[in-house]
């Protein structure tokens, strides 16, 4: 079974525990001296988490051994765990191909080369003046590390794999979907009909919730 998921959702799932807690602190008290109150401006980040310190001194104490005074900070378990069980319901749904949604993109035959944003005008490669061929990426956006100093967080990062295709019935393989050549015996009910999608990161269809 296949499940397609947006990928506004899953980066939400990711990034929103994160973003929520991004320049607030989580805590009431110092984790180092836990009868002192938690000042907002001095405070460090575990993971992805902002917490409070009473004083430079306590700062420099967590800085040096977070993992020993986060036992202090009652706010940071439940925290914790759910951004830990989001990550796993994550998995749980991209699957072997970690994937959140397919690209378009454009092929220079000519130029036996892929071509960005820049190096089309349209649908025509702008350095051969042809028309390009298009072909598709599975996409996976990276969520990047919470910056507690900024207001308006920095975008995920893409990483893209290529997708190429493979017919069910007689097994050709091809890199475009556009002018696909099955085997000679081969009858596909209609065009483009049979093809499955492969990610080349993968080796699986996009998307997949096991390997197909």
């Amino acid at each position: 079974m296949r499940r397609i998921i947006s990928s506004s959702f899953v980066a939400l799932l990711l990034v929103a525990p994160l973003a929520a807690q991004a320049g607030k602190i989580v805590n009431a008290r110092c984790p180092v001296k836990t009868d002192q109150p938690a000042k907002p401006d001095l405070n460090a980040t575990y993971h992805g988490v902002v917490v409070g310190f009473c004083c430079n001194n306590c700062k420099g104490k967590w800085n040096g051994d977070p993992d020993k005074y986060a036992a202090n900070v009652p706010e940071l378990k439940p925290i914790l765990a759910k951004m830990e069980k989001d990550k796993e319901k994550a998995k749980e749904m991209t699957g072997p191909c970690d994937c959140k949604k397919i690209v378009k993109g454009y092929y220079c035959e000519k130029d036996k080369r892929e071509l960005g944003p820049d190096d089309v005008r349209g649908n025509v490669c702008k350095r051969c003046e042809q028309k390009a061929a298009e072909i598709e990426y599975c996409l996976k956006l990276v969520p990047k590390p919470i910056d507690p100093k900024k207001k308006v967080q920095d975008p995920p990062g893409e990483d893209k794999a290529r997708i190429s295709y493979i017919c069910e019935k007689c097994g050709a393989k091809g890199e475009m979907e556009e002018g696909f050549k099955h085997k000679d015996d081969c009858k596909p009910a209609a065009l483009g009909g049979g093809l499955k999608k492969v990610c080349a990161k993968s080796g699986h269809l996009p998307h997949a919730t096991k390997a197909d």
